[in-house]
């Protein structure tokens, strides 16, 4: 059994314009799909809960 509960949740919403071309939709959609991106977002959320000490007990998990 877990150790840890749900405390806390935010969502990130990634909007388009709704008259963008499909092929840059279907591009924007490959790249937040990618490993790159992902990566690069868990260590952004890493580097600011890191700059803030009373946050150092969390555990934080990304998830679609």
């Amino acid at each position: 059994m877990s150790a840890y509960v749900i405390f806390e949740e935010f969502h990130l919403t990634v909007r388009v314009s709704s008259d963008l071309e499909q092929s840059a939709s279907e591009a924007i959609q490959r790249m937040l799909d990618g490993r790159p991106f992902q990566t690069a977002l868990r260590r952004v959320v890493r580097r600011v809960i890191r700059q803030y000490p009373n946050l150092e007990p969390i555990r934080v998990r990304i998830s679609r």
